[in-house]
């Protein structure tokens, strides 16, 4: 038999209810909890993008971005922020608050007791990555935290810092009392709910981490919700007044010694380098200012060139000293050739309506493109010893080369114009044009001896490229100070060397520059046309030798005339012609063999420390030093143009 089933007692009723309850409440309670935990770490996402954002914005745009948070040392606690930007000075131009996406949650901005180390005033970074930013003067005024990313992408902010990085505690409330931190008026965290904390590195970095970081003495829950209104963030304010930019100062670099431009233009540049513009400017209202360039062409030799073309590239801007500099880096356009001039202008405007035309008339009104050509020469005071330059042939962009303890001396650049051929303390070496790769090709100790009395080769003393840069001539000295020369044809890589002087030697003292020459068209192959030619300013004279006939070449010169002619430079262009130097004064000619007087011509320039001629790559140009300058000259004669200030700028060799 089945017995029927008993029903519920009033009692058991009852308990069960209470049960149930007790159940209830805890889950709700837990689920609240949970609710609430989330609530703070999605704040804490929401503000950790805000200023990752914000770094992103502010080193694009080259200017400074801030996040405003508007809480005092009282009032720790906010519900929203503002961005805001400015060069000079920061306008807020957005303000959100938190209601929408985390309502009862706000950030506490502050500090709290450390398990170790110790809270600190702000302090800026140091070294590389300085940014010139005054904060008080930058942010808007009233009281709010200011975190401003700098265009370098690191972090200023007026708040306290620990563990160097400054940080923020999202949550559902706390309680605080306040306390100054050196000198910065702070609050200090006593107790909070449900903390996640942001950590604003310096650098820049921003990490999210769980809970109250180095947390100690703070207690963790059991505050009451907050009562009281929160200070709302800061509006974009309309403008009903705006100052105009101001230029204050316009540089252009590579800047040209004066004297050294072509006639009507204000800068050059070359085909293959750039000028870079810098401006100075402010605006009082303190705006970013931007700068637009146009350039127009005023004389091409391409006529498809456009007349007028907008500026393709995008200024950089940096503060200094209160003032804001903005950067451009100007290239010559696509089709571009020697000589065309173009003019630059620029109009600055900073957004608000306040435009100005910047006045470059008397720097930038016609820039003039450069014939293709590097200079090469020795500077022997600037820092103790000889060292190589480089520089347009404008005299433009001086670039220092070797930095060395040794003695540099007569560089030479390549036909081709990718290696320079130089002695460094009498041994042979190339290197490219940007200085680098060094290597000796060279000892003179590798020479083959002089026959006569087999004594070595102690020294190299002058050298020079063929034509088509195979090969290489070079003077060497052997029996010291006193003693006497041969005179070598070698490759380029050094190897196979041959003497081009007879056995028998020369009865010359010193010499200081070869050049290899050659009549008509040339032919590596033709050496019945081809001569080396090297001068020696102790004896007064110049020598040759037919290449044709190395190792048993007689030694060619004039009939020593009365009184002698004292030719002590020399340098053969690439069309056959000769430049030298003669009872100082430079002289434009050619070489002849054939005449008893092989070297005639006219004089087109003079002065007692003339020296070192060259011949551009076009030989439509020379340079040559004069003092402690150089200077170029054109091949008919005329007013020499200086191409360096007074630097003992010497043994200057022009090239591709």
């Amino acid at each position: 038999m089945i017995g029927k089933r008993r029903g519920l007692t009033l009692m058991e009723m009852m308990v069960g209810i209470a049960i149930l309850s007790l159940v209830g409440t805890g889950l709700l309670l837990s689920s609240g909890q949970a609710r609430s935990r989330a609530s703070s770490q999605a704040l804490a996402e929401r503000m950790a993008e805000v200023f990752r954002q914000a770094r992103e914005t502010a080193v694009a745009s080259g200017k400074p971005v801030g996040v405003l948070l508007p809480v005092s040392s009282g009032a720790p606690l906010c519900d929203g922020y503002a961005l805001a930007d400015g060069a000079l000075k920061a306008e807020v131009k957005r303000s959100i608050r938190f209601s929408s996406e985390a309502p009862d949650c706000y950030l506490f901005v502050g500090h709290w007791p450390l398990g170790s180390g110790q809270n600190s005033k702000p302090s800026p970074l140091k070294g590389a990555n300085v940014y010139d930013l005054n904060l008080q003067t930058w942010a808007p005024p009233g009281d709010h935290a200011v975190y401003a990313y700098t265009p370098l992408g690191t972090l200023l902010s007026n708040q306290v810092e620990f563990d160097g990085a400054y940080h923020l505690v999202a949550c559902q409330s706390a309680t605080w009392s306040s306390q100054q931190v050196g000198d910065v008026d702070s609050a200090r965290l006593n107790a909070v709910n449900h903390p996640v904390t942001l950590r604003l590195s310096k650098t820049g970095q921003v990490e999210l981490l769980p809970g109250l970081a180095s947390q100690s003495g703070v207690t963790l829950g059991g505050v009451a919700p907050i009562t009281t209104q929160v200070q709302p963030p800061l509006s974009p304010t309309p403008r009903s007044t705006n100052s105009t930019p101001v230029i204050f100062d316009v540089e252009v670099s590579p800047k040209p010694e004066p004297g050294t431009r072509p006639t009507g233009a204000t800068a050059t540049v070359a085909l293959d380098s750039y000028l870079t513009v810098q401006l100075k400017m402010s605006d009082a209202d303190g705006d970013s200012l931007k700068v637009d360039w146009e350039v127009k062409v005023v004389r091409a030799a391409v006529t498809n060139l456009p007349g007028t073309f907008s500026s393709p590239i995008e200024t950089h801007s940096q503060i200094v000293d209160g003032y804001q500099i903005s950067t451009w880096e100007w290239r010559p356009p696509p089709g571009a050739q020697a000589k065309d001039q173009f003019e630059l202008t620029a109009t600055v405007t900073d957004g608000h309506g306040g435009t100005v035309n910047v006045d470059l008339d008397s720097v930038l009104k016609k820039i003039e493109i450069l014939e293709p050509g590097t200079i090469l020469f020795v500077d022997n005071q600037r820092h103790g010893n000889r060292e190589i330059y480089r520089m347009n042939n404008d005299g433009t962009n001086e670039v220092r080369l070797t930095y060395t303890l040794a003695e540099e001396a007569w560089p030479q650049l390549s036909p081709d114009g990718t290696r320079i051929l130089y002695t460094r303390n009498g041994q042979l070496w190339t290197m490219d044009i940007q200085g680098q790769d060094p290597k000796r090709i060279l000892r003179a100790s590798q020479l083959p001896p002089h026959q006569a009395n087999g004594e070595p080769m102690e020294s190299i003393i002058a050298s020079c490229w063929s034509p088509d840069a195979t090969q290489c001539a070079v003077i060497a000295r052997y029996g010291g100070e006193t003693g006497g020369l041969d005179v070598y044809v070698c490759d380029s890589d050094g190897t196979n060397r041959v003497r081009a002087n007879d056995d028998q030697g020369l009865s010359v003292t010193g010499a200081v520059k070869v050049a290899w020459c050659f009549k008509g068209n040339y032919n590596p192959a033709n050496l019945s046309n081809q001569y080396l030619l090297f001068t020696s300013p102790y004896d007064g004279d110049y020598f040759s030798f037919p290449l044709s006939s190395l190792g048993y070449g007689d030694v060619k010169h004039d009939v020593p005339p009365n009184p002698p002619r004292y030719i002590t430079d020399i340098a053969a262009s690439l069309d056959g012609r000769v430049a030298w130097i003669e009872n100082n004064q430079l002289w434009i000619g050619d070489y002849d063999p054939s005449r008893s007087r092989a070297l005639q011509g006219n004089v087109i320039a003079s002065g007692s420390d003339i020296a070192a001629p060259s011949w551009s790559p076009h030989c439509d140009m020379l340079v040559f030093s004069r003092g402690d300058r150089i200077f170029r000259i054109p091949p008919s004669g005329g007013t020499p143009r200086p191409l360096t200030g007074p630097n003992n700028a010497l043994e200057a060799s022009w090239g591709p």
